[in-house]
This record gives structure tokens, sequence and C-alpha cells, in this order.
């Protein structure tokens, strides 16, 4: 149990695209992520883990306020007009009240300004977040932090911070020059997509992403044990959804919604587990572990035993539900049963079904 100074902790909050579980310590056999794969024998591997939909804006949302879409309001992408409701409330503005500094760096999907998220500090927006460009800033970041550039919170201590770090890997597109792609003939594919030469390519290609995400967070880690932080930083690493196939994100076959999830707590974890978690949206965010009708559940420690606990309503209506004066009904997003690979249908014209499709 965190005692002393581990009461509040540091977090290193790392989030990027469209992952899923495609990672080596989740069992691909042909991908080497070596940072990520050793975060995991330090920390917990989370291996039953849910997104509560398979897209960016709304997953992302439930990550920050820990309620089903629905309840939040963000039901789509926030650059399609969609937003979280105005009193919704999210992690780092509860993280900002209990005394932490918060910082963005990088991508984010959740509010078309993300200072109404919480931050006390934004990066430039507009430039690209990859993750070769986004990294040194977060550790120029750290090192300054050790080295006793700090914020002070309203009781004048030192601040923890909430640094959240967002990646645009491993969105597409692929093909770009400082990604180094697999050899196509060595890639494992999963057995919902069809093996052909081309999508032997585009994974290869999508394996460079992963390499270079994984090549970021091993810098970091290694930031945050050079300067004395690892001790006293709660690492948490996830993404939004599954892989960008056909199959996988956009769906609810497990491909699209099972993401994957690592945590690292030196002070408190016994490293190289993994364990079912609560579904995301049940979690890890502000609201938790009750659900029952009410959309939301009830209220959940964010951090480990002994640390503080974010409390919020037990449940908040919808737009809808404000307009009509009913309650909305907690739902996640139903899984469907596992897809054969995907086969070009051709159709006989002679067969019955094919003389439908052809009649005209």
């Amino acid at each position: 149990m965190p005692q002393g100074k581990h009461t509040r902790p540091n977090v290193l909050f790392i989030i990027c695209h469209d992952l899923g579980t495609q990672l080596g310590c989740y069992g691909d056999p042909s991908l080497r992520t070596t940072n990520l794969d050793s975060l995991t024998e330090t920390g917990v591997r989370f291996d039953n883990y849910f997104c509560t939909t398979p897209l960016c804006s709304p997953s992302r949302g439930s990550i920050l306020t820990g309620r089903y879409p629905h309840s939040n309001g963000l039901n789509g992408l926030t650059h399609r007009g969609f937003s979280l409701n105005p009193d919704e409330r999210c992690l780092p503005e509860l993280l900002a009240e209990a005394g932490y500094d918060t910082l963005l760096f990088g991508f984010q999907h959740e509010a078309s300004d993300p200072r109404r998220l919480g931050y006390r500090w934004v990066s430039e927006r507009g430039e690209p977040a990859r993750c070769a460009l986004i990294t040194p800033k977060v550790a120029e970041f750290l090192r300054g932090y050790a080295g006793g550039a700090r914020q002070p919170d309203a009781g004048g201590r030192e601040a923890p911070f909430l640094a959240m770090v967002g990646f645009s890997e491993v969105h597409r597109d692929f093909k770009h020059e400082c990604y180094q792609p697999d050899d196509p003939a060595k890639v494992f594919l999963p057995p919902y997509l069809t093996d052909t030469p081309e999508v032997r390519e585009d994974f290869a290609d999508f394996h460079g992403l992963i390499h270079a995400a994984d090549a970021s967070v091993g810098d970091l880690l290694q930031t945050l044990a050079e300067t004395g932080l690892a001790e006293d930083t709660w690492v948490i690493f996830t993404t939004d959804h599954g892989v960008p196939f056909p199959r996988a994100k956009s769906t609810l076959y497990d491909p699209g919604i099972r993401t994957a999830l690592i945590m690292r707590w030196p002070a408190g974890f016994a490293g190289g587990r993994g364990r079912p978690p609560a579904r995301r949206g049940r979690g890890r965010g502000p609201e938790g572990a009750g659900g029952g009708e009410e959309a939301g559940g009830l209220s959940l420690c964010f951090a480990p035993h002994g640390c503080w606990v974010a409390r919020v309503p037990r449940c908040k209506r919808s737009t809808r539900a404000r307009l009509t004066g009913t309650r909305s009904a907690g739902a996640r997003a139903t899984r469907l049963s596992p897809l054969r690979p995907w086969r070009p249908l051709r159709l006989d014209p002679l067969s019955r079904a094919g003389s439908l499709l052809h009649r005209t």
C-alpha cells in the first residue's frame, strides 16, 4: 500500500491511436515491442479490457469521464460537432482540484478546446503529434520537474503532475519516411484478415508505427529512471479502440473494442501480472464500478489503495433524458460473435440467390 509521498503520485498517462492489443505482450508472435513488454514485466497487463465504443472521441471521452458516451454526451467525433455535456467533469479537472499540475502533450480528441478538459498547460495545437516530435518535449518537462521547476498547488506545496501524452500513432496513413516497416513475409496476420500480399504489406507498414510508439515509450521510461521520478510516478499506457483494419476498428467484434492497458506503480503493484479489469467507462475515470440502471455507476478510487478518491454524482442525465424527463439506462456496446476470414462474395447467376441479385 502506498504511503507518504506516494499518496499523491505523479501520473504519466500515454495514449495512442488505433492500437487494439497489437503488442508482443498481448500475443503477437511476430511483433517485438521491447519497451511495452518490459513495462508489463514490472507492472500489470490487463487482458480483458474493452472500450465503450470503437470510435475515437466517444471512447476517449469515457476514459476522461469514466462514463458511457450516452451519459457524458460525447456520442460522436468532436470534429463532426459532437461534444461533452457542458457540466461534464473530466479527469484533468478533478486532478487539478486535488492539487495536480495538469499538462497535455500532443494529440487529444475529446474537445475542440482541450483547456475545457481541465489542463493548465497545452502543447501547441496544429503541429503533428507524431511520437518522435512529442516525446522530446515530454522528456524535457520531466527533467525540468526533477530539477525543481514545479508548480505550487493551492496550499503552496509542490504539485504532483498529470502529464497526458497523446501519440497520433498508430493511425493511418502508415507510409512515412520516419517509420521502418517489418518484413511482410514474416508478420503474423490476425485470423479475421485475408492473407494476400497487399494485406501483408499493409500490416508490415502498420508494424512500423507500432515500433515507433514503443521506442518513444522506452525513451520516456528511461527519462523517468534517469531523473529519479520512476519511484513516484504512476505510468499508464492504453489506446482508444481496435486496429484500423476491416472487422476491427468501428465494429463491435472483439478486435474493434478490446484494447491494451498496462500500468506500473513501483510502490504498490507486484510486477508481471495479467488480470481482467472492469471495462472502460467503469474502471478508470472519475466514476466506476456500480452501474445498475443508472448510467455512470458508483464512484471509484482513481489510484491504488491509500490514494485520494475522486467523487462525482452517481448519475447525470443525458441530453435526451433532460429533454424528455426520463433517465437513460446504462448499457455497454454489445460484443458480436467472432468473424471468419473475409472472402469476396461470388454467386452463380443460376443459383436462387444469384438470380435474385442479377434480376433487373
